[in-house]
């Protein structure tokens, strides 16, 4: 009877929550079949696409804001990932960010909204990336003057390289 008890315990390999259960009291199941799902949310992580143009400005440890739209939430957390090479699909890079303090209410799979404030460099002008005009090497824009006449600004770099 007590090797039959021991047949009948089931171990994890890691701690959790069952988080959904494929077999009730009573079913039969074969060896190798997936019997319970185990979840561990101590950790949540988000991952998330990074397109190139903003890919310089992301560092590790750079603190980051998240929102769980369905807990209408916000949570702070940190880059603790940022892929070596570019996604040749999405043309974007992979991060990965951590909670800082992560809520039971916090579900694996949930919808995420990441905020990522980076340093921006003081006297610095902006411009849409649609409005720079790339000619023979050199990044061109155009700008109305105060005689309401337009005049090409040339630099050998607009973006800081």
């Amino acid at each position: 009877m007590r090797k039959t008890t021991n047949d009948l315990t089931l171990r994890a390999p890691r701690s959790g929550m069952i988080g959904f259960r494929q077999a009730e009291v009573g079913n039969i199941v074969s060896a190798g079949q997936k019997v319970l799902s185990i979840v561990d949310n101590s950790n949540i992580y988000i991952d998330c696409s990074v397109s190139e143009q903003d890919i310089g400005q992301v560092v590790l440890g750079l603190p980051t804001t998240i929102g769980i739209e369905s807990l209408g939430k916000s949570f702070t957390g940190k880059i603790i990932y940022i892929s070596p090479s570019i996604d040749s699909k999405t043309q974007a890079f992979a991060i990965r960010m951590i909670l800082d303090k992560p809520e039971d209410s916090i579900r694996s799979g949930m919808f995420a909204r990441t905020k990522i404030n980076t340093i921006l460099r003081s006297q610095t002008l902006f411009v849409p990336k649609e409005a720079v005009l790339s000619l023979n090497g050199k990044d061109r824009i155009f700008v109305v003057n105060s005689s309401n006449q337009v005049e090409e600004r040339i630099r050998a770099s607009l973006r800081g390289d």
